[in-house]
């Protein structure tokens, strides 16, 4: 089973986007930072994942094949959205006198 730590690595690959039918799914997956969405997103429109004969499609291994597209209108959804700042743990970093 896929944990936050397994979707959270610097690289995308092919099994991050495993059980996500849709771009959209990507999209409004809430338990992912919007940033790591991003990711996924992009990873998906890129050339490697192009359909040969069809390059307006993308397919990852074991997914089905969706539009480039479906792909642009998922990180379009993206773009009001941002990822919260860390946790406020109550002091401001700075040195008091």
């Amino acid at each position: 089973m896929r944990t936050i730590e397994d979707l959270d690595r610097d690289d995308p690959t092919d099994s991050d986007l495993i059980g996500y039918l849709k771009p959209r799914d990507v999209a409004e997956d809430h338990a992912l930072p919007v940033s790591r969405r991003r990711e996924l997103l992009a990873y998906w429109a890129s050339d490697i994942h192009a359909v040969d004969g069809a390059p307006a499609l993308r397919s990852y291994a074991f997914g089905v094949a969706v539009t480039i597209d479906e792909i642009f209108d998922a990180l379009k959804s993206l773009d009001d959205e941002y990822d919260l700042p860390p946790p406020h743990n109550g002091s401001s970093g700075r040195a008091t006198a």
